[in-house]
């Protein structure tokens, strides 16, 4: 697909963020899995007979909070951070173009080529171009055009 290059402006909150974050994090088997793991436990924990640990079954209660709470935990560090670096809190700019794209803030510039992005991910308004396993750019799609999203999307095929 060929197209002009173009530019959209964005300012992502603290919640925005957040919200992306515990979707995407709660859409990977293993979280699920955690999740149901740690239900499990507690079960077991409350039914005092069943137990692992028959004389302490707050031991499989405790272990299966954990199980629930470590994703939220994680969401919550990550929003931190987020809050913590004024760069990713400020209004960012994004030129695309035929061989990457351009990401400009009040303390940033990169220049990004296509072929540096491993992982594309959609979530809620979100299109998300991750450069490693734990960084992305959140790329507000309601600030682009369908003709916008499909070149994007065109130039990332793997997600």
């Amino acid at each position: 697909m060929n197209m002009e290059d173009f530019s959209i402006t964005t300012r992502m909150t603290g919640n925005e963020y957040s919200k992306a974050t515990f979707i995407g994090l709660y859409r990977k088997p293993r979280i699920i899995l955690a999740g149901i793991f740690g239900i499990v436990l507690i079960i077991l924990g409350g039914l005092e007979k069943n137990s692992l640990y028959s004389y302490e079954p707050s031991v499989e209660i405790t272990i299966g909070v954990y199980f629930l709470l470590v994703p939220t935990i994680s969401v919550l560090r990550s929003v931190k951070y987020f809050r913590s670096t004024p760069g990713v809190r400020d209004e960012i700019t994004y030129t695309f173009n035929q061989s990457g794209y351009i990401v400009q803030g009040h303390t940033i510039k990169a220049e990004i080529q296509w072929t540096r992005i491993i992982k594309r991910e959609e979530i809620g308004k979100f299109l998300i171009l991750y450069l490693s396993n734990r960084v992305g750019n959140f790329i507000d799609k309601t600030k682009l055009t369908s003709g916008q999203l499909e070149f994007i999307r065109s130039k990332v095929q793997y997600s």
